[in-house]
C-alpha cells in the first residue's frame, strides 16, 4: 500500500466556511493587486506585435493581418494588436482589478506610448506567435518558420531592462513587485504548434519538446521570485483539438476520433498531458518558494466548457464554425485566407461564436472564461487571508463557477440522460414554443425580466434564471434539457436522442383536460391542454429516435433519470383559484395520485429504473395564496405567516404520494426511487403581489438581486431557490436507493437577513428526514481528531519527505474528483479521515510534517493533525532489516515513530498534565489502519499462511502498544480500524493470481488472502475488549474496514458501481487494469471518465465513492463496535457530511 503524496494543503471545510464568512463582504478580493506584468502569446498580446510593424524584424503577411480591420471591431473599434474582435483575458482581469488595460511593452519602448505610469500600470511584454523555447532550438529540430524572435527569455529581458524604470532598489522592488500579479503565460502553446504542423510524432514532441519548454517557464519564474515576485498566475493549454484550424488540418472520416464537442481527442490528450506536467513542476515551485503564490489556470476546461455546452453561454451557432474566416472552408477555416483579408468578411454577431478567426477566441468566450477563474482567483484570496496559509499552497483555478460538468456528483453521473415531466416549475421552453391560445397572464413568461439572471433574455422558465431541472442537469454533466415543442416544430436543430428531453409545460395538469371540462373549470382557468396524459403521449411519439427495440430502450433508459413532476400542483390550484373550499380538492387527491402511479408504471415498463417524483410545494406560503386568501384570525397563520390550511392540505396530499410511492416500490422492488416577499411585483402590491398585473407587465420592475429573494414573481421561486432545492434533490439522487423528495417551503419568517440561514437550515433538516436512519443527533462534542497510519489516511506527510513511492500521488490525475488538483491523498478525492472530519464539522486533517516544517501555522492545529504517512508500516524497520526484508524508506516512520511525533506535538497543544487531559479528552483519535505494509513485506517472501499467521501478534502488539500510550497521555475516545479485505485488491489479484478457480470467491477475491486479514482483525478485536476491560473509562471503538469494503464485491450496483467493480479506475491495463509498470499518475496509465464507477482508484486504494460509503457505513451501520456515539455530531455537520457532494 505504499503511496506518495501531496504538495498542496487544503481543507474544504475550511473553504466552504470561508467562502460563506466573506460572501457579505468584499474587503479582500483579486483587486489587491495594483499592478499586473504579462509574459505570453498571442492569446494575451495586447498590441506589442502592433508596434513591431515598422521595425526591421521580419514579420509573416499572416501575422500582419492582426493590424487590419475586423480584429477589434467589438470593443476598442479598431484594431489594436489583439488578436480577438475586442478584449482579451488578460483585459477581464486588469478591468476586475481596477487598474488601466495593460500597454504593451514594445509601444513604451518604441516611444509611441507617452502615458504610461510605471508605478502604477504594469506592463504586457506578451507577442503574438511567440514561443518559450528559443527559436534557436526550433532550427536545430529543422524547423525554420517561426514567427517571431520573441522568446520567453527575450521577454524576461525586456522585464529587467524596464526595471529600473519600476523601482530603484532591491528592497524597493521586492515592495513594488510584490503587490503585483504576473501572468506567465500562456506561453507554450506555440512550442507544441509547430511540430504539430510538422506532422511530428506526439511521442516525439512529448519526449523533447514539453520538458524543455516547462523547464524555460520554472525558469522563469525562479527568475521572477528572485526579484521580488510573489504572486504569479501559470495558465495551462487550451484544448488544441477543439481548435479549427487542427480541425481543418487533421480531419478524419473515422468519427471514432472525435468527442462529444466534436473535438480531436487524441490533440485534446496532448494538451491535457501536457498541463499535468506543468502543473506538477508548478508543485515543485511551491516547495522551493513557500512564501510565493503560484497559481495554475485551467485554461483547458475552462474553453472545453464552452465548446462542451455553448448553448449554455449564448453561443447559438455551431461549435464547428468560427466568425471571421471564408465562407464554405472545412470548419470554416482556410488557413491559406485568414481573417484581415480583405477579402474575409466577419460574422454579424461575434457573440454568439466562440472561435474569432479559427485559432483565437472571441471577446465574448475570452470574458466567460476570465470570469470564471476571477471569480475563483478571488475566493482563493479570501480564503488565503482568512487562514493565513496561503503560503502552503499551490492554487489551481478550475472553471466551478463557470459550469459544473467537470466537478459533477460523482454518483450521479451513472446517469447518461434526463426525461422530464411536470408543470411550470420544470418548464425550459415548451411554452415557448407554443405560444398559440395561451392566457395573457402565462403568454408574460416570454417577457422580461423572466431569465435575466443566468440567461440574460426570455427562456420559457418561470423564473429569473434556471430550475431544479436545470442544476440536476449540471449537476449529473448532461445539456440542459431541450423541450420537445421546440425539436418537434424543428426550431431545435442540435437535440442529440441521448441527452433527455423536457415534457414539462407552464400551466400543465395531472389530469387530463376533459376532467376539468366536466367540472366546468376548463374555459374559466385551465391555460393549457398539456396534461400528464399528453406528456406521456409525446414521450411515445419521441421513443422511436431513442431507441428501436425493448431492449435497447431499457438499455437507455436504465442508465437515466426520470423526474415525474412536480405535477399535480395545477389540479389544486384551479380550484383554490376559484374559492373552491379544501374539502372539494382533497376528494381530488386520489385522482391527481392515481394519474401519477400510472405514469410512472407506465415509464418503469419501457425501462426506467430511477425516478424522482417530487411532491407539492407549501402552498400556505405562496404570495397567491396570502393575498387571495387572506384571514383576520392570526391563528390562522403559522410562525412563518404561512397558511395552516393549505398547508396541511399540501402536507395530507404529500403524505398520500408518499405511500403510493412506497406501493409502487414494493411491486417493482428493482427500480431506484419557502419570506414573504417576491423579487418581481408591484411595490405597492400586498406581498409584492399585484391583484391585477403581473411579472412581465410593463410598469413592474424586478427587483435589483434576485438571489436575495426565495419567490420570484409571486407563485414561481427564483433561481437561487431551485439552485438550494436542486442541491437536497441531488443527494437523494445520488444514492442508488428508493428515495422521494418532498420540498415544503414553511417556517421562515424571519428578518431578511436570517432568511436564507433559515431555509437552507430547513433543506439540511429535511434531507436528515429523507437521508438519516432516524438515529438522535445531539450537540457535537469532539473538537479535534489526532490520526496515524498508513497511505489509507495519509494526508500530506509523504510531500515532506525525500522519498519517491510508488504509486506516486503528488502528480493528477490523483484528487481529480473533489479537489480537482492532486492533494495529497493516493485516491481521486477525499479519503475516510476527511468524511469522518467532515462529519464532525472538523476542519480537513493537516499533515503533522506540514506543521514541522512550518507550512501550518500554531493557529491551525487546534483542529488536530494527521501524522499517518503512506508507507508506514506497525512494525519498526529494523525488525524487517533484521530478517532480511529489502524494505521502502517509509518504514522509517513506523507506528512508533508517529507517536513520538505526537508526543513532539504535545507542548504546542497544551501546557500541563492537566490542560493536556483537557484537550486529549475531547478529542478522537484514530490508530490505523496500520499493518497493512507490514505483511505486504511478507507476502513478497511466501504465500504459506502458516509461516505468515505468527506475524499477525507482532503487529497487533505494536497497535495496542501504541493505544495504551495515548490512554496514559489522556485520549478517551479512540477508533481503531481493521484491516481492508486485501484478497479483492486488484494488484494483490495481479500479483497473486492463481490458475485454480477454487481460490476465488462468488466476487473474484483471494479467500485465502481474505481470511488471513480476516484473522488480523479477529486478533485485533480480543485485544481491544482486553483493553476495555483495563481502561473501562475509555471509549475503545473498532471500525470494521473489513466488512464494510466487502459490501461493495457483493452488491456492486447498490453503491453505483456501474461497470467491471473489480477492476481500477486508473491504471495501465490487464485482466485487473493494473500494471506494475505503468501505475497511476505514470506514462501508459489513464484514468476512467467516472472514478465513482469504480471500488479502487489505482489498485492499491480506493476511490473517493467507496471511502465514502465506508465512512458513511461508520456512523449508520453496524461496522463499529460498540456503535458510535451519535452524541459528537451536530444537526448542521450530519447535513453537510451526506450533502458533501452538493457543497
Amino acid at each position: 500500500m505504499a503511496s506518495s503524496w501531496l504538495k498542496i494543503l487544503t481543507a474544504p471545510l475550511q473553504l466552504l466556511i470561508v467562502l460563506l464568512h466573506v460572501a457579505a463582504s468584499s474587503s479582500v478580493s483579486s483587486r489587491c493587486f495594483t499592478t499586473i506584468y504579462s509574459f505570453g502569446d498571442s492569446i494575451a498580446d495586447t498590441g506589442n506585435l502592433y508596434f513591431d510593424i515598422n521595425t526591421d524584424h521580419h514579420i509573416p503577411p499572416s501575422q500582419s493581418l492582426v493590424l487590419n480591420l475586423p480584429y477589434g471591431e467589438t470593443y476598442f473599434h479598431h484594431p489594436t494588436g489583439r488578436w480577438s474582435n475586442g478584449r482579451l483575458i488578460i483585459d477581464f482581469f486588469a478591468e476586475h482589478m481596477g487598474i488601466p488595460l495593460l500597454k504593451p511593452y514594445l509601444g513604451i519602448k518604441n516611444g509611441k506610448i507617452r502615458d504610461w505610469n510605471p508605478k502604477e500600470e504594469g506592463v504586457n511584454f506578451a507577442v503574438g506567435g511567440a514561443t518559450a523555447l528559443d527559436p534557436s532550438f526550433f532550427v536545430d529540430k529543422g524547423i525554420n518558420d517561426i514567427a517571431t524572435n520573441y522568446s520567453l527569455g527575450v521577454q524576461l529581458d525586456w522585464f529587467q531592462h524596464l526595471l529600473p524604470s519600476i523601482c530603484n532598489s532591491s528592497s524597493g522592488c521586492k515592495e513594488v513587485l510584490g503587490k503585483s500579479l504576473f501572468f506567465v503565460g500562456e506561453i507554450g502553446g506555440n512550442d507544441l504548434n509547430h511540430p504539430l504542423f510538422q506532422y511530428k510524432s506526439v511521442d516525439e514532441i512529448m519526449r523533447t519538446y514539453v520538458p524543455n519548454v516547462i523547464n524555460e517557464i520554472s525558469s522563469t519564474i525562479n527568475k521572477l521570485i528572485d526579484v521580488g515576485a510573489q504572486t504569479l498566475l501559470v495558465p495551462g493549454n487550451f484544448p488544441l483539438g477543439c481548435t479549427f484550424f487542427y480541425l481543418n488540418i487533421y480531419h478524419t472520416t473515422d468519427m471514432g476520433e472525435y468527442d462529444n464537442a466534436g473535438c480531436l481527442k487524441w490533440l485534446n490528450k496532448v494538451a491535457k498531458d501536457y498541463n499535468k506536467k506543468l502543473y506538477a513542476e508548478l508543485n515543485r515551485l511551491q516547495v522551493l518558494h513557500p512564501h510565493t503564490n503560484i497559481i495554475y489556470a485551467d485554461y483547458y476546461h475552462a474553453a472545453f466548457s464552452l465548446y462542451q455546452s455553448p448553448s449554455l453561454f449564448g453561443f447559438t451557432n455551431s461549435t464547428q464554425n468560427a466568425c471571421c474566416v471564408p465562407e464554405n472552408a472545412n470548419y470554416n477555416y482556410d488557413s491559406s485566407v485568414r481573417c484581415g483579408d480583405p477579402t474575409v468578411i466577419a460574422c454579424d454577431d461575434p457573440s454568439k461564436y466562440i472561435s474569432w478567426d479559427g485559432i483565437h477566441l472571441t471577446e465574448a468566450a475570452y470574458k466567460w472564461i476570465a470570469k470564471a477563474l476571477l471569480k475563483e482567483l478571488d475566493s482563493r484570496i479570501r480564503m488565503a487571508k482568512a487562514t493565513a496559509a496561503s503560503s502552503s499552497w499551490v492554487w489551481f483555478l478550475s472553471v466551478a463557477a463557470l459550469i459544473h460538468t467537470s466537478t459533477a456528483s460523482a454518483s450521479s453521473r451513472c446517469y447518461s440522460a434526463i426525461y422530464s415531466f411536470g408543470d411550470s416549475i420544470a418548464d425550459t421552453g415548451n411554452l415557448y414554443y407554443d405560444t398559440e391560445d395561451l392566457s395573457p397572464s402565462t403568454y408574460l413568461v416570454l417577457d422580461p425580466p423572466y431569465g435575466d439572471t443566468f440567461f440574460h433574455f426570455p427562456t420559457g422558465r418561470f423564473s429569473d434564471g434556471r430550475l431544479i431541472i436545470d442544476f440536476l442537469a449540471e449537476q449529473i454533466g448532461v445539456p440542459l434539457l431541450k423541450p420537445y415543442l421546440g425539436i418537434k416544430k424543428g426550431k431545435i436543430k442540435d437535440w442529440n436522442s441521448l441527452e433527455g428531453v423536457n415534457f414539462a409545460v407552464g400551466g400543465a395538469t395531472a389530469l387530463d383536460i376533459s376532467f376539468f371540462v366536466e367540472k366546468g373549470l376548463y374555459d374559466v382557468l385551465v391555460p393549457t391542454n398539456y396534461s400528464l396524459g399528453v406528456q406521456f403521449d409525446w414521450f411515445m411519439d419521441l421513443l422511436p429516435s431513442i431507441c428501436n427495440s425493448s431492449s435497447g430502450c431499457k438499455q437507455v433508459f436504465g442508465s437515466s433519470l426520470f423526474l415525474v413532476g412536480e405535477i399535480g400542483g395545477n389540479d389544486f390550484n384551479y380550484l383554490f383559484f376559484l374559492g373552491r373550499p379544501i374539502e372539494e380538492a382533497t376528494t381530488y387527491v386520489p385522482l391527481v395520485i392515481n394519474k401519477i402511479s400510472w405514469a410512472i408504471n407506465k415509464l418503469i415498463d419501457l425501462g426506467a429504473q430511477t425516478l424522482v417524483v417530487p411532491g407539492n410545494f407549501a402552498l400556505g406560503c405562496s404570495f397567491f395564496y396570502l393575498r387571495n386568501h387572506p384571514s383576520t384570525d392570526v391563528e390562522d397563520y403559522d410562525e412563518a405567516g404561512c397558511l395552516k390550511s393549505y398547508n396541511n392540505f399540501a402536507d395530507y396530499y404529500n403524505n398520500q404520494l408518499l405511500a403510493e410511492l412506497n406501493r409502487l416500490r414494493q411491486l417493482h422492488p428493482g427500480f431506484t426511487k419557502s419570506i414573504l416577499d417576491s423579487c418581481c411585483p408591484l411595490a405597492n402590491a400586498n406581498y409584492h403581489n399585484a391583484p391585477v398585473k403581473h411579472c412581465g407587465e410593463p410598469g413592474l420592475i424586478s427587483c435589483n438581486d434576485p438571489s436575495q429573494f426565495i419567490t420570484w414573481d409571486g407563485v414561481h421561486l427564483t433561481e437561487a431557490a431551485y439552485k438550494r432545492i436542486a442541491k437536497v434533490t441531488m443527494i437523494s439522487v445520488s444514492y442508488p436507493v428508493p428515495t422521494i423528495i418532498i420540498i415544503m417551503n414553511r417556517h421562515l419568517h424571519q428578518s431578511p437577513q436570517q432568511r436564507w440561514g433559515c431555509f437552507l437550515f430547513l433543506l439540511l433538516q429535511l434531507h436528515i428526514h429523507v437521508g438519516a436512519d432516524g438515529s438522535d443527533v445531539k450537540q457535537g462534542r469532539y473538537s479535534s481528531i489526532f490520526s496515524f497510519g498508513d497511505s489509507i489516511t495519509d494526508t500530506g506527510n509523504s510531500y515532506f519527505i525525500s522519498e519517491e513511492l510508488t504509486p506516486n500521488c503528488l502528480i493528477p490525475p490523483y484528487g481529480e474528483t473533489y479537489f480537482h488538483h492532486p492533494s495529497g491523498r493516493c485516491s481521486d478525492g477525499r479519503i475516510i479521515t476527511d468524511f469522518i472530519a467532515d462529519y464532525m464539522g472538523i476542519p480537513h486533517l493537516r499533515p503533522y510534517l506540514a506543521f514541522k516544517n512550518g507550512a501550518v501555522p500554531r493557529g491551525s492545529i487546534q483542529h488536530g493533525l494527521n501524522f499517518a504517512i503512506a508507507g508506514a508500516t506497525a512494525l519498526n524497520r529494523t525488525f524487517f532489516e533484521d530478517k532480511g526484508f529489502v524494505v521502502d524508506a517509509t518504514t522509517s516512520y513506523s507506528l512508533m515513530v508517529q507517536l513520538d511525533w505526537f508526543k513532539d506535538l504535545l507542548p504546542s497543544l497544551c501546557t500541563s498534565p492537566s490542560s493536556c487531559k483537557q484537550v486529549l479528552s475531547s478529542s478522537l483519535f484514530i490508530v490505523g489502519e496500520i499493518g497493512v505494509n507490514d505483511y505486504g513485506y511478507l507476502l513478497e517472501e511466501t504465500t504459506e499462511l502458516q509461516m505468515l499467521t505468527p506475524y499477525i501478534h507482532q503487529v497487533v502488539s505494536v497497535i495496542t502498544s501504541v493505544i495504551r500510550e495515548l490512554i496514559n497521555l489522556g485520549a478517551v475516545t479512540l477508533m481503531v480500524p481493521g484491516s481492508i479485505p486485501l484478497g479483492c485488491n486488484p494488484a494483490y489479484l495481479t500479483l497473486l493470481a492463481s490458475p485454480n478457480k477454487e481460490e476465488y470467491d462468488e466476487a473474484g477475491c483471494l479467500k485465502w488472502l481474505n481470511k488471513f486479514y480476516g484473522q488480523h482483525n479477529e486478533l485485533l478485536q480480543i485485544e481491544l475488549d482486553r483493553l476495555r476491560v483495563l481502561y473501562p473509562h475509555v471509549n475503545i471503538i473498532y471500525a470494521d474496514y473489513f466488512n464494510a469494503a466487502l459490501r461493495f464485491y457483493r452488491s456492486p450496483q447498490q453503491f453505483g458501481f456501474c461497470r467491471d467493480f473489480i477492476k481500477v479506475c486508473c491504471g495501465g491495463g490487464g485482466p485487473y487494469n493494473f500494471n506494475e509498470t505503468a501505475v497511476c499518475g505514470e506514462a501508459g496509465a489513464i484514468a476512467c471518465d467516472d472514478p465513482s464507477e469504480y471500488i479502487y482508484w489505482d489498485g492499491y486504494h480506493f476511490t473517493e465513492a467507496a471511502y465514502r460509503w465506508m465512512a458513511k457505513a461508520l456512523f449508520h451501520g453496524p461496522y463499529t463496535f460498540p456503535k458510535f456515539s451519535f452524541s459528537c455530531i451536530t444537526p448542521e455537520t450530519s447535513a453537510d457530511f451526506n450533502n458533501h457532494s452538493m457543497i
